[in-house]
């Protein structure tokens, strides 16, 4: 801790080689935390969602007060869940979401472990990431789909059956 003055704080990066350090993620972490928290207090408005995200795209672009992108990072986040937007409910009516969070590691891997296998280990990197982002993507997606239909809508439906629970009696 003693030497974090040697950290210039304007280009203090937040960057590893290919990923987000722990810390940062932790601290987006907490300030989703916070956010949600006060969520009533944050005021959701297309131009701070705007500046947001010129100002998260500058900071990470030009590699400058890094550690303050989390802020903006994390209202652009909180303004795309919270907000509602109607074009896309109307051709959207399922929540894919969790099979998506659920399933797209294992399957990032698999798709990564099979391709490198073969010969696509040798191909540029531009070429590598238009053949594994789509086919990822798509199977990913489809899993998702069908863990919403087979899983995840008959299990809401048991929601009526197990919330009405008698209150237990403190005496």
């Amino acid at each position: 801790i003693t030497s974090l003055y040697l950290y210039d704080p304007v280009t203090f990066d937040v960057k590893g080689k290919n990923f987000y350090l722990t810390w940062y993620v932790t601290l987006l972490f907490w300030l989703g935390v916070l956010s949600f928290h006060y969520i009533e207090k944050i005021p959701l408005h297309f131009g701070l969602f705007t500046l947001s995200v010129a100002a998260y795209w500058a900071m990470m672009f030009y590699n400058v007060l890094t550690p303050l992108s989390g802020l903006a990072h994390c209202y652009i986040m909180m303004y795309i869940g919270m907000t509602s937007f109607p074009i896309w409910d109307k051709f959207v009516t399922s929540d894919y979401s969790y099979g998506i969070y659920l399933y797209h590691f294992p399957i990032i891997q698999l798709v990564m472990w099979v391709f490198t296998k073969n010969a696509l280990i040798h191909q540029p990197l531009a070429v590598q990431l238009l053949l594994l982002v789509p086919c990822s993507l798509l199977i990913t997606v489809a899993f998702a789909i069908l863990s919403w239909r087979f899983i995840e809508k008959p299990a809401l439906k048991l929601r009526s059956v197990f919330a009405h629970t008698k209150a237990v009696d403190a005496a």
